[in-house]
């Protein structure tokens, strides 16, 4: 192989990179998506229950177990759009109480005299 090969194979090397970054770019476009969504879903608790003056750190601090459970109804909960939307709209409008599987949970967390609320 002589030296007047090496810039053939250099182009080459730059277009096979330029095929693999589009390709990159490609295969973590819909992650990046789906990563984001799930990161806005994760978000749907801490805010509902901030919406019910609820801490959720002070929360999981005293009943780790009840925060398990809320969580893994919340991320099987087929209504997240609904959710995301009432908590834009207006987070004390108790239309979430219909679809939300952590209903009776949440409003058992947040009587008026509970040791979870929020005072800030």
């Amino acid at each position: 192989m002589g030296t007047a090969s090496i810039p053939r194979l250099q182009r080459c090397w730059e277009d096979w990179l330029a095929i693999w970054r589009i390709g990159c770019l490609t295969t973590v476009a819909p992650w990046d998506a789906a990563l984001r969504a799930f990161a806005e879903r994760a978000d749907l608790l801490p805010r509902r229950m901030a919406a019910l003056d609820l801490d959720p750190n002070a929360v999981a601090r005293i009943e780790p177990a009840a925060v398990r459970e809320l969580m893994r109804f919340c991320a099987a909960c087929e209504s997240d759009e609904q959710c995301e939307w009432d908590l834009r709209q207006d987070p004390d409008d108790p239309a979430w109480q219909d679809y939300c599987p952590n209903a009776a949970r949440l409003s058992a967390l947040a009587p008026p005299a509970n040791q979870f609320r929020n005072d800030d």
